[in-house]
């Protein structure tokens, strides 16, 4: 970590803003909300994700790899590949139930071509991350649309 602050910092007051001033000029709130800014309107701003492995998972599912990525943002859960090339998507209304323990998280979700919900499990060690991170998101959808 020490090696990589070292080669950022020596090229830290090369870059000039449009104003030709230096990052070490900036106060860092400037700085953050420049980089905001600039990443906003990318697809994936906001999203977090959480690299699981392949429990149990539907049959319609079997051409997802072993190692796979879930990302959870304001549209949903998205099933990703290590490429992160989007396999399927779920909106928060498909998300039935939801939890896990220390190794594995389980979600009820709706399956739109079988009229029915599909059971999916994985293992990872963020079971309570991802489900607290789903509730955050669901809570937020009911505060906005209440508002």
């Amino acid at each position: 970590m020490q090696k990589w602050a070292e080669k950022v910092l020596k090229h830290y007051n090369k870059f000039k803003t449009e104003d030709k001033r230096t990052y070490a000029d900036m106060e860092s709130e400037e700085i953050q909300g420049m980089y905001v800014d600039a990443v906003r309107d990318h697809p994936l701003y906001g999203t977090c994700f959480f690299h699981v492995r392949r429990h149990n998972f539907p049959e319609h599912m079997d051409s997802y790899p072993e190692h796979c990525i879930i990302a959870l943002n304001y549209e949903g859960l998205h099933f990703l590949n290590e490429e992160r090339e989007t396999l399927s998507s779920f909106g928060y209304a498909d998300i039935y139930r939801w939890g896990g323990s220390s190794t594995q998280f389980s979600i009820i979700i709706w399956n739109p071509t079988a009229q029915d919900t599909d059971t999916v499990s994985m293992f990872t060690s963020q079971a309570a991350d991802m489900a607290a991170l789903i509730l955050d998101y669901i809570n937020a959808i009911m505060a906005a649309t209440e508002a």
